[in-house]
């Protein structure tokens, strides 16, 4: 592990790698700002190592994606290692994954080409088909709150599209804000064709939920005696 992880964020990463080493999916609830973005990224780094070809699919909200720094670029350029090769699946850069595309002087599949497929939400919800026939080795979802509604249009296609990726990774600060169904909806990506009975039972098992608070050192007490002077 880096030296420059914080150690939740250390624990976070290996817990996650251990439960997707093979296949399936958890979700990471962590609250803002405690690094999300970048233990996803490294969970991913220690599973493509043992995996030739490993291919990920990163889907985000396109605000996230609009900026000239984008956190998720930056985050894959500070990956140990060989930089992982990323195809930005946004406007002009949207094509079939398995059209031709010239890297390195050869001619291969794009899929084939590279190692991330980055791309929104929104543009993935007009091009959802395309994605159908590629069975990602992982899937993370940033904001995944984005399918907690589980008859919206994002949802359904998500979870049509993607059914056959290997390994999920659902990202949220916010997993449950109105009710249990909002949960459900994202473990059931998570876990598709999971009986409904297991989600409810061990559903929480699957999310990894750290708080600000508890990294806070804990506070000391120190009593001081002042002498008063007239």
């Amino acid at each position: 592990m880096p030296r420059d992880l914080k150690l939740h964020q250390a624990q976070g990463i290996a817990w996650i790698a251990s439960q997707l080493e093979h296949e399936g999916g958890v979700i990471l609830a962590d609250d803002v700002g405690m690094g999300k973005t970048r233990q996803a990224l490294h969970v991913m780094h220690t599973l493509a190592v043992k995996v030739e070809g490993f291919k990920t699919l990163i889907l985000a909200p396109a605000s996230l994606l609009r900026d000239g720094e984008v956190e998720w670029l930056r985050e894959l350029q500070k990956l140990p290692g060989r930089k992982a090769r990323t195809w930005t699946f946004l406007a002009s850069r949207v094509q079939p994954l398995d059209s031709r595309v010239s890297l390195d002087g050869q001619e291969m599949r794009l899929v084939d080409a590279y190692d991330v497929v980055l791309s929104s939400y929104e543009t993935f919800l007009i091009h959802a088909p395309l994605f159908s026939a590629t069975a990602f080795d992982l899937v993370i979802l940033d904001e995944a709150h984005r399918i907690k509604r589980a008859r919206s249009q994002t949802t359904q296609a998500v979870k049509r599209h993607l059914a056959p990726s290997r390994r999920r990774l659902a990202l949220t600060a916010t997993p449950m804000e109105h009710g249990w169904r909002e949960l459900q909806s994202i473990l059931e990506f998570v876990q598709p064709g999971a009986p409904q009975q297991t989600l409810q039972q061990h559903g929480l098992s699957l999310c990894l939920r750290r708080t600000g608070e508890h990294l806070m050192p804990p506070s000391s007490h120190v009593n001081l005696e002042v002498e008063l002077t007239e």
